[in-house]
């Protein structure tokens, strides 16, 4: 029936309704489990794009992408609810999809209502941390809840996002769980949860809850919180611009993404965090220094860009030593602008470390002395028909990553899609580093108004961009220290409840006599 009233409306529809018309064919698509429909919504709307992309206005445009976004999301949870894993969430073309119209919403989001603007950062939100990038998703909830503090929906998200975390907060892990269970408490009973997310958003609060009692005790979690504020006075001018700059652009390796400058806002705690044997350290050892390097490298990058911003005496003198020829195109050369570059540098650089790290501790098979990047193709997928007449392959992603059932490992496979070279969301930062390095890119000020091309970039684009960057390491270096975490757990929990002794009885009944087997096992032996 439903099918001949779309004939009767197809017939009358003009001007702005067509546009309508995409949401409505989507939303009926949806309520009637009609994947056709929806496609019918998603290839309408994809139409409008391509006909009317300079026409509409930029709240049109937010709109449209809004819903055909909504249209590829609700095809993937048709298609979700008949099989369920990680193997339909990797490499999903329709999650892909809902990530890249969510994106493009967000650009036009300016002149969006404020209702929908909350919905597009909620739904882009839920997508990344379906896509395991609970860190990017905890970014774009802070930005729903910058629109409105007492949504509960976000709120919910935001804590269980947390929560994923908190084990690896070093000193604030407690503290963690505590602001997440207590978050979650605070909406449970709200009835815009149910009426934004359906009843299951209310399961899931209640057995995020239940978890989190599970592994703390009840009594400290509804402890109230404090952050105190970190005393700034003391500090000489450099200082407080440096913490005042990382705090206010979210740069410090912690997840206070929503304070005001603290003392647990302004440090990098975040690390590995395993249960070790007596007496034993070489495990956590041999994993901590890799992982120093990265923080190391990180917190190095990150006073580059400090510096570039923060103008001294010391920096102004030393800039006049060196010559530098009037190009008259108003392009910028100074110590200051090559500060910026190479904090931008740096920062990339560690995403290279980052995938050299993946392929020797989940033994992924590229030999140590080949070049490894976090784009390459050979880190993540497996070649599984070979045929030297064939140019492209057939390729999966490797076995290991997929039964890891890793979602932090995940979330960097995901990442390295938006940064792949010819088709990621973030390829303009991946030939800016190109450039950079190999080649050379001009910063103009921002008088300059020639047009932009790979070689050439306004200054304040420039500095956003890098910040962009910034924001895209962190999450990688909190999402890989998490992975190991994820991983060393795995295996030692497989080892105490799967080692057996010949008696029948259980490894995890004699922990004080069986140290040294355990840490043999767990970091040499692949589970």
């Amino acid at each position: 029936m439903y099918k001949e009233f779309l004939i009767q409306i197809e017939a009358k529809i003009t001007g702005e309704f067509k546009l309508n018309y995409v949401s409505y064919l989507i939303d009926m698509g949806r309520d009637y489990n009609d994947p056709k429909l929806i496609k019918k919504g998603i290839s309408r709307g994809e139409d409008l794009l391509d006909a009317y992309k300079e026409v509409y206005n930029n709240k049109q445009l937010c709109k449209l992408n809004y819903y055909i976004a909504n249209g590829y999301g609700n095809l993937y949870h048709l298609e979700f609810t008949k099989k369920r894993g990680w193997q339909k969430v990797l490499n999903n073309d329709n999650l892909q999809k809902v990530k890249e119209y969510s994106r493009d919403a967000i650009k036009y989001l300016k002149d969006a209502p404020i209702g929908l603007q909350k919905r597009i950062w909620t739904n882009y939100a839920n997508c990344l941390s379906t896509l395991g990038r609970n860190m990017d998703a905890l970014f774009a909830y802070e930005e729903v809840l910058k629109l409105d503090p007492n949504f509960s929906m976000a709120i919910a998200n935001k804590a269980i996002a947390m929560r994923v975390f908190a084990d690896i907060s070093g000193n604030y892990r407690d503290a963690i769980y505590s602001e997440t269970y207590q978050m979650l408490n605070s909406v449970k009973y709200r009835p815009d949860l149910i009426a934004n997310g359906g009843i299951e958003a209310k399961y899931s609060v209640e057995k995020e809850i239940k978890y989190i009692e599970s592994v703390m005790d009840k009594k400290n979690l509804s402890k109230k919180i404090e952050h105190n504020p970190y005393d700034l006075s003391k500090l000489s001018l450099f200082e407080r611009f440096y913490i005042e700059f990382c705090s206010n652009k979210q740069l410090f390796l912690n997840f206070h993404i929503h304070e005001d400058i603290c003392e647990a806002s302004i440090f990098d705690p975040v690390f590995i965090r395993l249960w070790l044997p007596k007496n034993e350290e070489s495990v956590f050892l041999k994993l901590a220094k890799p992982i120093n390097q990265i923080k190391e490298d990180y917190a190095v990058a990150r006073l580059l860009l400090v510096q570039s911003q923060f103008n001294t005496k010391d920096l102004d003198n030393i800039n006049q030593r060196t010559t530098f020829a009037n190009t008259k195109d108003n392009s910028l050369s100074n110590i200051y602008i090559g500060l910026l570059k190479s904090a931008f540098k740096e920062a990339y650089n560690i995403l290279d470390k980052i995938a050299r790290f993946i392929n020797e501790y989940f033994w992924l098979g590229i030999p140590l002395n080949k070049n490894i990047y976090i784009t390459s193709e050979k880190l993540w997928m497996d070649t599984i028909e070979k045929n030297k007449w064939i140019k492209n392959n057939k390729k999966r992603l490797k076995l290991d990553i997929i039964e890891s059932n890793n979602a932090s490992l995940y979330a960097l496979y995901d990442l390295s899609l938006d940064l792949n070279f010819e088709t990621g969301y973030y390829t303009n930062l991946r030939i800016m580093r190109n450039k950079l390095i190999h080649e050379k890119l001009i910063i103009h000020d921002n008088n300059w108004d020639d047009k932009e091309d790979y070689y050439n970039i306004s200054y304040e684009k420039m500095l956003k961009r890098t910040i962009r960057l910034f924001k895209i390491v962190k999450s990688a270096i909190i999402h890989l220290i998490n992975a190991v975490y994820n991983n060393e757990k795995r295996k030692q929990s497989f080892i105490l409840n799967n080692y057996e002794f010949q008696d029948g009885s259980y490894i995890n009944q004699y922990l004080d006599q069986i140290h040294s087997i355990i840490l043999e096992y767990s970091y040499y032996h692949k589970i």
